[in-house]
């Protein structure tokens, strides 16, 4: 499991000899309280009809360097700890590099990355993700497509298997002298699973609001996004199984500095699972308080 972590590592040893520009650390501290803990995925595919809610905590540290003009290296360590449904306990460790450089208005990147992550104490799944993409900054337009090929390695559940692409374009419209800005996400994927069953198309489309504003001699941040997906499980033989389903997110996020290194979050999250059989349709909730840290 850990070799191409162990190939990362060993990248990374490599940069680490280079004059870094800007070494960034951070950290997370949150506590959240999810209304479906007993209805999490952790099998692909299965739910239960009785939902019930559980505390989680929430840490997070990472750090990023910046080697040379162009490159960018992070590692990032989080877990989510349920209080009462610690099968849905999780640790990850993830692993990337962004090489990025600019020619006039253009931007060019590549960002690879890697994410081992177990599940209760166990062993659970390795995901690696290669994303190329070119972005264009003109006037108070931003431009963005990207094409992202994934590979998921599940530990247990092998037939979940897959390799994935995805292809996707963002549009970003500034105003209120940059402090604010709409956006519009549009993205279609292929998922081959190593069990036909679990092979799907995707498409999905995410509209942005961010909004920096004073209230009460503080400066706020406010984030809203509302994304819709659309999935078609195209080789699953009979109507038992999952064959379709629809995905509908709205997330709020509300942060403000407390100190020059220390910010407060405010999040609000749902989700609705709208499937072909009742035991894969359930809605969830997750509201969390979080402490950002950043030096």
């Amino acid at each position: 499991m850990y070799k191409r972590l162990s190939g990362f590592w060993g990248i990374l040893a490599f940069a680490l000899p280079l004059p870094a520009y800007a070494v960034d650390f951070f950290a997370i501290a949150g506590l959240a309280s999810d209304s479906a803990a007993s209805l999490e995925e952790i099998q692909p595919g299965e739910a239960s009809p009785a939902a019930n809610s559980d505390m989680v905590s929430q840490i997070e540290v990472g750090l990023r360097g910046n080697f040379g003009d162009n490159l960018t290296l992070s590692f990032d360590y989080a877990s989510e700890d349920f209080s009462d449904y610690g099968e849905n306990s999780s640790v990850s460790q993830t692993l990337s590099g962004t090489w990025e450089t600019s020619v006039n208005d253009w931007s060019y990147m590549l960002d690879g990355t890697f994410i081992d992550m177990s599940l209760d104490g166990d062993d659970y799944l390795d995901m690696t993700m290669m994303t190329p993409s070119i972005s264009l900054f003109a006037d108070d337009y931003f431009f963005l497509g990207s094409a992202m090929l994934q590979e998921k390695s599940f530990d247990t559940y092998t037939d979940f298997d897959a390799d994935a692409t995805q292809l996707s374009v963002l549009v970003m419209r500034f105003f209120n002298s940059y402090r604010s800005n709409i956006s519009v996400t549009f993205a279609t994927s292929e998922e081959d699973a190593k069990n036909n069953n679990y092979d799907f198309d995707e498409e999905k489309i995410t509209f942005g609001v961010s909004h920096r504003f004073p209230f009460n001699r503080r400066n706020f941040k406010a984030k809203l996004n509302y994304e819709m997906r659309s999935r078609d499980y195209t080789k699953v033989p009979d109507e038992t199984l999952k064959s379709e389903e629809d995905r509908d997110r709205f997330r709020f996020r509300l942060s403000t500095q407390l100190t020059p290194s220390i910010e407060i979050e405010f999040e609000q999250d749902y989700k609705s699972r709208d499937a072909n059989i009742a035991a894969a349709s359930y809605d969830s909730d997750l509201t969390a308080i979080r402490f950002k840290f950043n030096r």
